[in-house]
């Protein structure tokens, strides 16, 4: 298993580049000489991108780019090195959605999908035992030209995203985690999740929230969840206008006796990890359910 850091390092990192390692699908609408140019922009980048090459990558970037979560170019940079190095096999599907062009400014619209199978060690390549990784999100690209009229990236937003990482058992359980689409600053919300197992394996979990790119991680409380397979959970928004991740941690336990049973065996069969954005909306007067 996969400690709860390494996982959520995992999920950030791999929700936070989606949008920018992938093969892009063909952009549908009639093209100009303008979307012509942003299309080859970015697919120029990710070619860069893949090969891992940061100075070259920098050069697609303007100055001053700083992304709507907060890092800044040289926290990028090194964001995606790390990125780079610890996974092999991630596969992204991207479709430009819409491109929005004026004058000398552009945004991109992506639509993303990402699967990855994770390995419980380098050495160990056991696919029945690796994790299996689903991501799917929205994004944008804010693109200018500078004085030379060359296309930079200024700045890039998640608008909507939700990954999950399992292992074992509950590789073949759905979940439904629902949360509101946006919250305001400091308001009480709900956060649930809904699964159906058909097989009678014990289960505990937790439902908690942190704010995106926040050094401040969640505390987590345990709970034992019965087998209508339910958790709820009343939570408090954060109060510096920031988007935050609800998440879902639940773990499968197969409890045996030893030869004399005398002792209880508890083993691990399962664990499913769940992030869902919340953009924060300072202007919501009210709460709609995001399923």
């Amino acid at each position: 298993m996969v400690n709860k850091l390494k996982i959520n390092l995992v999920l950030v990192f791999i929700i936070f580049f989606s949008f920018l390692t992938s093969e892009l699908q063909a952009f549908e609408p009639a093209q100009d000489a303008s979307q012509k140019e942003i299309i080859n922009f970015v697919n120029d980048y990710n070619k860069v991108l893949e090969k891992n090459d940061l100075l070259t990558l920098s050069k697609f970037y303007d100055i001053n780019y700083k992304n709507s979560d907060g890092y800044n170019l040289i926290e990028l940079l090194s964001m995606i090195d790390k990125t780079s190095k610890a996974f092999d096999n991630i596969k992204y599907n991207t479709k430009i959605t819409k491109i929005d062009i004026n004058e000398n400014s552009a945004v991109v619209y992506l639509s993303d999908k990402t699967k990855a199978l994770l390995y419980p060690s380098a050495k160990n390549k056991s696919r029945s035992k690796a994790g299996r990784l689903y991501g799917v999100s929205t994004s944008a690209m804010y693109l200018n030209k500078d004085k030379d009229g060359a296309w930079k990236i200024v700045k890039d937003s998640i608008l909507t995203e939700e990954t999950s990482l399992k292992y074992g058992v509950a590789k073949r359980i759905n979940f439904d985690f629902i949360t509101p689409k946006s919250v305001r600053n400091g308001q009480d919300y709900e956060i649930t999740l809904d699964f159906k197992r058909s097989e009678n394996i014990p289960a505990i979990g937790s439902l908690s929230r942190e704010e995106v790119n926040s050094k401040n991680k969640s505390e987590e409380v345990f709970k034992k969840i019965s087998k209508a397979g339910a958790l709820e959970r009343l939570v408090k928004a954060n109060e510096n206008n920031k988007d935050e991740y609800a998440i879902a941690n639940v773990w499968f336990t197969k409890v045996s006796l030893n030869e004399k049973k005398k002792r209880a065996r508890i083993k691990i069969t399962g664990m499913a990890y769940i992030m869902k954005r919340i953009p924060m909306d300072a202007a919501s007067n009210s709460l709609v359910e995001n399923k």
